[in-house]
């Protein structure tokens, strides 16, 4: 049901079952590839992934555009210059350019839970909880 997997040059977690497959990078968390009708012969892939995944560039090293995938959480939106009420964020918040920690994994008969963590600036603690269905 979950593995880790190097998935378009990104480490990430890996959760399937058998209609759906989806991918979670473990730096800013992004979710993508999704896929939808796995084992179906025409499965669907609605999430983009940027075409410079496995390109070496100083340019977008420490950026969320590095892994530019699917969707993913912006928290604060950041990239601001002046600072609001005296905090300056990176582009898209800390959510989507750090590291997330997995915390745990719960399974029932019916469903998976995938839960991460990572601690920010903006607040104690941040948490994200994924369900998958089995």
């Amino acid at each position: 049901m979950l593995t880790e997997e190097t998935v378009y040059c990104q480490p990430s977690w890996v959760m399937q079952n058998d209609a759906v497959r989806m991918a979670l990078t473990k730096t800013a968390g992004h979710m993508a590839p999704v896929e939808f009708g796995v084992g179906t012969g025409t499965p669907v892939q609605p999430f983009h992934i940027s075409p410079w995944q496995c390109e070496e560039t100083d340019y977008l090293n420490g950026k969320s555009e590095k892994c530019l995938r699917g969707d993913f959480f912006c928290l604060p939106f950041g990239g601001n210059e002046t600072p609001f009420r005296g905090e300056k964020h990176p582009p898209h918040g800390e959510t989507a350019n750090y590291r997330w920690r997995l915390e745990k994994i719960t399974k029932t008969a019916r469903e998976a839970t995938l839960s991460l963590s990572m601690t920010a600036k903006i607040s104690v603690r941040t948490n994200v909880n994924s369900r998958f269905l089995n």
